[in-house]
């Protein structure tokens, strides 16, 4: 029930809320979240497969919010790199599970697309609106 789907021009937008897949600062799927991706992978395998529709593209971005990575986490040099490993982590489930390679994606936004304001105008942290930031989306993009 947290994850939201939303339908758009381009296609479907499924959006899962960071803490809901990693713990924080962690690029590990947390175990129960990873049947949530298989599942995602065998319904999109199913409907496009079975459709004579052939052309889309997966698109998997990885967003943070704009608290910077501390320089002592050994892990990640920066929410560009945080980002980037959890959209592949992401990716690599979905190929795992019968996406071919050539219709995945994967994008590192870090901090650059909030969806909500981290702060307010008096420049103190909104925490909701920096969890919301925190997220994947799974675009599944129609082209031709």
């Amino acid at each position: 029930n947290q994850v939201k789907v939303e339908l758009g021009p381009t296609g479907i937008k499924i959006l899962i809320p960071g803490q809901t897949l990693f713990a924080p600062a962690s690029a590990v799927v947390m175990g129960d979240m990873t049947v949530l991706i298989e599942d995602i992978s065998n319904t999109v395998t199913e409907l496009l497969d079975e459709s004579s529709y052939k052309g889309y593209m997966i698109e998997v971005e990885g967003h943070t919010d704009d608290v910077p990575i501390r320089k002592d986490n050994k892990e990640f040099s920066s929410n560009w790199d945080l980002s980037a490993i959890r959209a592949t982590g992401i990716v690599e489930i979905l190929n795992i599970n019968g996406i071919p390679k050539e219709k995945l994606k994967s994008i590192a936004s870090a901090d650059s697309k909030p969806i909500l304001p981290n702060r307010d105008n008096e420049g103190n942290v909104i925490p909701n609106n920096r969890a919301q930031n925190r997220r994947i989306e799974i675009n599944i993009n129609k082209y031709n």
